[in-house]
């Protein structure tokens, strides 16, 4: 997708809590390399929100833009873009491919599900664009004409192969239409969330390191089509 300012790239494998993956500092002098950084640094007790409002603290390795962390049922990659850095989904998906199976081979078994989430802003439709586009995806009645503000959302599910076995993955896209600030300067457009998983339904472990490889190879080509299908549902965009 290309966004007026991309947001963050997300690479998520879960894992059982008795498969999940030590990650040694063997391993993440490893994966520093990969990422083309000097070091990841070490950031103890980090508190996130995970399902249901639950905290919980857990260890993080970080060299923004990077940040690796290990959750109780995850092993997450994410690339948190900076102010004008276009880095792209393909090139994020070389490097998830390469690190997470990195992380695989390292753990105790296999991984029960996978996912990937990109998320960006459009910025550069005029006013009327964005009251069309709102008008034509949620068609609002009249004491709702023209909202400034909006969520559109829609899921569908398609067949894939990992480890030579079918899978079905789950593509999830959302768009909103929202109004903030960026570096101070006033903007109103689209933010874009899609998303690419297999489906949570399964919980068997059954994706070792090939699965992971195959699964984060393939994400930019899902990826790639997720972007020229919302353009042509955006129109002008």
């Amino acid at each position: 997708m290309q966004f007026d300012n991309p947001i963050r790239f997300l690479a998520r494998v879960f894992y059982q809590s008795r498969n999940q993956p030590k990650i040694g500092a063997d391993v993440i002098r490893a994966i520093a390399s990969d990422l083309g950084v000097d070091q990841l640094n070490t950031v103890e007790g980090r508190n996130i929100n995970l399902n249901a409002g639950t905290v919980a603290t857990v260890p993080q390795w970080i060299s923004p833009p990077w940040f690796l962390t290990r959750t109780p049922e995850s092993i997450d990659l994410e690339y948190k873009h900076a102010p004008k850095d276009h880095f792209s989904f393909s090139d994020f998906a070389k490097r998830a491919t390469t690190v997470l199976a990195r992380v695989a081979e390292d753990g105790n078994g296999k991984a029960k599900r996978m996912a990937c989430i990109e998320e960006g802003l459009i910025t550069r439709l005029d006013p009327e664009a964005l009251e069309a586009l709102g008008s034509r995806l949620i068609n609002p009645p009249a004491a709702l004409a023209n909202p400034f503000e909006w969520d559109w959302r829609a899921a569908t599910r398609r067949e894939i192969q990992l480890e030579g076995g079918r899978e079905a993955l789950n593509v999830v896209v959302t768009l909103k239409r929202v109004q903030g600030q960026i570096n101070t300067l006033d903007f109103d457009g689209i933010y874009v969330q899609s998303d690419c998983n297999t489906s949570g339904a399964n919980a068997v472990d059954r994706f070792s390191k090939q699965g992971v490889e195959e699964f984060f190879a393939e994400s930019s080509t899902w990826f790639s089509e997720l972007g020229l299908g919302v353009t042509q549902l955006m129109g002008d965009a």
